[in-house]
């Protein structure tokens, strides 16, 4: 339509804009947009947005390099409620004392993690190096949507981070871009240990120049990554996982519903089955789960075609009112799996 649509009823960040109370005085700048693409594939569904600010020195304002979430439907409009994650803490360091970004430096990019419908794995790079007294985390993670970040820093250099991004053909693989080059993690979960160096240098010959912004996905049969450099041209380099043989599966039961239990208390055991569909092997790389649940599986074995693996969710309830939680299964399968569970405490 040409942009002639656009009226300030589209305006979803008026808490930022309009008269900027109470948190931009300054007329605080948008560094970073990233959205869970929910109400894209599904009309009609909320939408989990996060915005990242601009530094201290770079436009920042009142609020220079905090992230904001809002959970948006089409039409919502500048009734939108945003939630400003800055306070939220930092379990394994960032500062001394927990804080996020506590430089106020650029968010230079998000990324939601396409791989968990709900929008609530996202990872944000900072762009700011440590000195002068502050010990900069340049990479944080969040499986919460951002009540809760990890410091994902570890041995990564001394350097601005500028992109991140998630493998499409694994969850737990993820790429960033820095000032001195592209960056890999097979494991994301093991850059939150401080002294594990999951990081390695992924490929070579990129130019001696900043890498600005990254891009993966699959195309046909070809699994790439692109990099963008500052003034030096864009480059492709294949994933770690182009060429690796993926698989079907599927969950069963779809979900689970709790009956009410008692807050504090454990409740029985639900079993889901991870039912290998394909005609290939299926290992599972990861099982987690969010929310007021814990989980036990036996799906660390190669699980053959026809066969399954599965997975014990239990429920102790945090607090009143319906409680809900994400389990997620990762491996050889092609855009990962989730499923959602639903319970009620009393």
């Amino acid at each position: 339509m040409g942009g002639s649509a656009w009226s300030t009823s589209n305006l979803l960040s008026g808490m930022l804009d309009t008269d900027q109370e109470p948190y931009c005085d300054g007329n605080a700048e948008i560094r970073s947009l990233a959205a869970s693409g929910s109400a894209t594939d599904t009309p009609g569904t909320a939408e989990q947005i996060y915005a990242g600010m601009a530094g201290l020195l770079d436009g920042g304002a009142t609020v220079p390099g905090h992230i904001f979430t809002a959970s948006v439907t089409s039409g919502s409009g500048s009734a939108t409620t945003w939630t400003d994650l800055f306070d939220s803490p930092v379990t394994n360091g960032g500062a001394p004392n927990g804080q996020f970004n506590p430089g106020g430096f650029d968010i230079s990019s998000i990324y939601v993690d396409p791989h968990d419908p709900t929008g609530q794995t996202v990872y944000a790079t900072v762009q700011g190096l440590s000195g002068n007294g502050l010990n900069v985390a340049r990479v944080y993670g969040s499986t919460d949507g951002g009540a809760i970040w990890s410091n994902l820093t570890t041995n990564l250099p001394n350097a601005p981070a500028n992109s991140i991004v998630v493998d499409p053909n694994d969850a737990n693989t993820v790429y960033v871009a820095t000032d001195t080059g592209v960056y890999v993690t097979r494991n994301i979960s093991s850059c939150t240990v401080p002294s594990t160096p999951c990081w390695s240098v992924f490929g070579t010959s990129l130019p001696n120049a900043p890498v600005i912004q990254l891009a993966a996905f699959n195309e046909g049969s070809t699994s790439v990554l692109r990099a963008a450099t500052y003034g030096r041209g864009v480059w492709e380099i294949g994933l770690v996982t182009a060429g690796r043989a993926m698989t079907t599966a599927r969950a069963t039961p779809i979900s689970l519903t709790f009956p009410e239990q008692g807050i504090g208390t454990l409740s029985a055991t639900q079993t889901v089955a991870i039912i290998n569909t394909g005609t290939i092997t299926l290992n599972v790389t990861q099982v987690s789960i969010i929310g007021d649940f814990a989980e036990t599986d036996n799906c660390g074995n190669p699980v053959l075609p026809g066969d399954a693996c599965t997975v014990n969710v239990t429920f102790t309830p945090s607090q009143t009112r319906q409680r809900t939680g994400v389990l997620t299964v990762y491996g050889s399968i092609s855009g990962g799996g989730a499923r959602r569970d639903r319970s009620r405490s009393r």
